[in-house]
């Protein structure tokens, strides 16, 4: 029998293990390794350097236990209940330093958060909360507050994500909401604007206390509204000058201004807490996902968004997202109508409608990129009949009765325009066009009918002076949806002349501006009929594509001519700030000008004016951006050149084209009514 079995298993002695000391201070502060001695002794590394070896004992903190947390969780869950939330030190502020950014990755547990773990309740955030659960005519029927419970929380119950990393102050903040009303935007019916300032209002001006999807849509209108409002904590401390202290509320600013207004926008960028703004906007609409999720106030601040965007040539999506949250929102209201009667069902409403989705057109058109909505889209927005432009011909000849009318044809005068640019971009511009032969037939097609928008906005716009002048209380209105539809039908003339221009220079022309059409260009011009002999095979051919060319440089030159008079008549500087709006072509407008009167197709006195208001008007937009402002010492050289020749400009070879008046303004008498 061995040992073990009749005395038990041998027990082996251990040897206790002792902690090793902590380095000394002089190898601490190297972070070399440390060979500490025993009973005080110097460590080896101090002997040798001669230095005197101490260490200085750590205090090491108690390891917190996880009950512990959990009952600190509960006191704090308990107090928040019984509103006593004076003490918490989470609670956010909202008059801090604009200098002090917290950092993003802060991981303080929120109020929310605290709810969630003591009470076992589920807290769902806006990213995540299942709209595919409800059926879209359940989440329509709610109101446009409580279209999900759980997306209705304040946003101080919210992840730490979704705090505001950017803090105003409350003064900051009532100046940039206040100052909204003087910008375009606030005639969007998207906008629910006065309702959000009464929530504001309500809370205290504490944005923390909204829903997320208000939350996000203040950060919009603050970041829209920095572009152009004078706060000093926007452009920085220095003096105004005289002139633009109320310059939001100066009506006719190109008449009242003559001052250089870009060394504000220069002030506007050094200070950059309007482009701090944005990122701000555009972090908190990522983190709630308000592309995806339907409401009106998630469609109003994707329209902001892709307002801001666009202004700086950014590829974005949420023009796209605007678009289908308003056909969602519109597909609702024609289930029950009674709803959302606030965006949708009026005649004032779809309007205003038309004009902002024409503007939306535009912003897509001169990039040469397809438009966000289809037109049943539009037409389910704006819940109108579109007539032909035929139709429209025969009806204005026998007169416009009443306003009902005038805004029936307005309706269906930019419908048209809006088709015209998805046309120009699908079958001429686009790349699908232009990856096959050009169709002739459908360039002359569209050169006639562009021609004969023309006429109808003249017709138009002398209705509306008579309706203006019949009834004052709406005389803002009938000239403000006129100045869209002119700014609407330049834009498309500008637009296909550079598209005809491009195609001629592929071709074996090498200067446009020989090109002469074959037969009399006023034929040409009031009927576009060309000769239907033309076969397709030929549709590349420059001398078949120089007549076409003739009439949209005559059609360009009049819509320049034209597009620098509605700057002029610009009723406030934030329309004219808005790229999307007025200012966003200014520097294509002042090439084709340039161009046409070096060769010779504009007389230097039309061009003098023409240029000379293009100019007026960057100098006024660089009071929000200095982008392309930097053309305007090229223009004053330009100009001095014509004036110099402005004798030889009197040679009648040189006027714009036969029967041109340069006095022509359709809305020549509307300096007495101010316009939106």
């Amino acid at each position: 029998m061995s040992p073990e079995s009749s005395t038990g298993p041998l027990e082996i002695p251990v040897k206790p293990r002792f902690k090793k000391p902590p380095a000394c201070d002089y190898c601490k502060a190297r972070r070399v390794l440390c060979h500490p001695q025993p009973e005080g002794r110097s460590c080896p590394r101090c002997l040798e350097k001669g230095v005197k070896c101490t260490t200085t004992p750590s205090v090491r903190r108690r390891r917190t236990r996880q009950h512990e947390i959990k009952f600190v969780v509960a006191k704090k869950a308990v107090a928040i209940n019984r509103g006593n939330k004076s003490n918490e030190d989470d609670t956010p502020s909202h008059a801090m330093n604009l200098d002090t950014i917290r950092d993003g990755t802060e991981v303080r547990m929120s109020q929310g958060q605290a709810l969630q773990t003591s009470t076992g309740l589920t807290l769902t955030t806006p990213s995540v909360v299942p709209y595919a659960c409800t059926s879209q005519s359940h989440i329509l029927a709610t109101s446009s507050v409580g279209l999900n419970g759980g997306y209705t929380k304040p946003i101080a119950y919210a992840p730490v994500s979704s705090r505001p990393q950017l803090q105003l102050p409350k003064r900051l903040m009532q100046e940039l909401f206040n100052a909204f009303i003087h910008t375009p935007y606030r005639l969007h019916p998207i906008i629910p604007y006065d309702r959000i300032h009464a929530r504001l209002t309500g809370c205290g001006w504490q944005p923390s206390a909204l829903s997320p999807q208000e939350y996000v849509l203040v950060h919009c209108i603050f970041a829209l509204t920095s572009t152009v409002s004078t706060d000093p904590l926007i452009i920085g401390p220095e003096t105004l000058p005289v002139e633009c202290i109320d310059i939001l509320t100066t009506s006719y600013p190109m008449k009242k201004i003559r001052r250089d207004l870009r060394e504000i926008g220069r002030r506007r960028e050094s200070v950059g807490m309007c482009h701090q703004l944005r990122a701000e906007a555009l972090r908190l609409a990522h983190n709630e996902g308000i592309a995806v999720w339907v409401s009106p106030e998630n469609a109003a601040s994707c329209c902001l968004l892709d307002t801001l965007l666009s202004q700086y040539d950014s590829p974005n999506s949420y023009g796209a997202a605007f678009a289908w949250q308003a056909r969602r929102l519109a597909e609702s209201w024609y289930k029950q109508p009674q709803l959302y009667n606030w965006t949708f069902g009026t005649v004032d409403r779809s309007v205003k409608w038309a004009c902002f989705l024409m503007v939306d057109v535009l912003a897509a058109l001169h990039p040469d990129r397809s438009v966000d909505f289809s037109a049943h889209d539009e037409q389910l927005i704006c819940g109108h009949d579109q007539l032909s432009l035929e139709e429209l011909t025969l009806l204005l000849g026998q007169g416009c009765n009443g306003l009902g009318q005038y805004y029936g044809y307005f309706l269906s005068i930019i419908f048209q325009i809006t088709c015209h640019a998805r046309e120009v971009y699908e079958r001429i511009s686009g790349p699908c066009a232009r990856g096959r032969t050009y169709d002739l037939q459908v360039i002359k097609s569209y050169v006639a009918s562009l021609n004969l928008l023309h006429h109808l906005c003249g017709a138009f716009g002398e209705y509306g002076i008579t309706l203006a002048n019949q009834n004052q209380s709406q005389s803002m209105t009938i000239v403000g949806v006129l100045r869209t539809l002119w700014i609407g039908w330049t834009n498309l003339a500008l637009h296909f002349y550079g598209t005809i221009r491009g195609v001629l220079e592929q071709s074996s022309v090498t200067n446009v501006y020989t090109a002469r059409p074959h037969g009399i260009i006023d034929d040409i011009y009031w009927s576009g009929d060309f000769d239907s002999d033309i076969g397709l095979e030929q549709a590349t051919s420059s001398s078949e594509l120089a007549p076409v060319f003739s009439v949209a440089r005559d059609l360009a030159c009049r819509a320049a001519v034209e597009f620098s008079k509605q700057i002029e008549e610009v009723y406030l500087i934030s329309t004219l700030a808005q790229t999307r709006i007025m200012g966003g072509q200014l520097k294509k407008w002042v090439q084709l000008v340039v161009e046409v009167t070096d060769a010779g197709i504009m007389s230097a006195s039309v061009g003098i004016q023409t240029l000379e208001r293009l100019r007026d008007g960057m100098k006024i937009a660089g009071f929000s951006c200095t982008d392309n402002t930097h053309i305007l010492e090229g223009i004053d050289s330009h100009l001095s050149t014509l004036m110099n020749s402005s004798a030889s400009a009197q040679n009648p070879s040189h006027i714009l084209t036969r029967n041109y008046n340069p006095g022509y303004h359709p809305s020549a008498n509307s300096d007495s009514y101010p316009s939106v």
